[in-house]
């Protein structure tokens, strides 16, 4: 969906956790948008690691309900949940784009 807007470009995509860390390696994206079950290690695992190494300026979590609060303590400048309307995505990220 972010993609498809003309103020975002998708430059990568991961399968795993580890695949997440290596392309903000290389890619330094200024938003990383992590879902809570990503594979390996899992998402906390990479937002704290995204965090640690500054790999990205704003991190977005996409969790079940009631993850908001680890998604925070992982490091997490915002946390959207699974299956909610478009509109409340997009004001997460522009919300945590503005305080970055």
């Amino acid at each position: 969906m972010l993609g498809a807007l003309d103020a975002f470009e998708v430059v990568a995509e991961a399968c795993s956790d580890e695949q997440a860390i290596e392309l903000a390696r290389q890619m330094r994206p200024q938003l990383a948008l992590i879902d809570q079950e990503l594979s390996g290690h899992g998402g906390w695992w990479t937002i704290n690691a995204l965090q640690r190494e500054q790999l990205a300026d704003v991190i977005v979590a996409l969790g079940r309900r009631g993850e908001g609060l680890f998604a925070q303590l992982a490091g997490a400048q915002a946390y959207v949940q699974m299956g909610c309307a478009p509109r409340e995505l997009l004001s997460a990220v522009w919300d945590a784009l503005r305080v970055a």
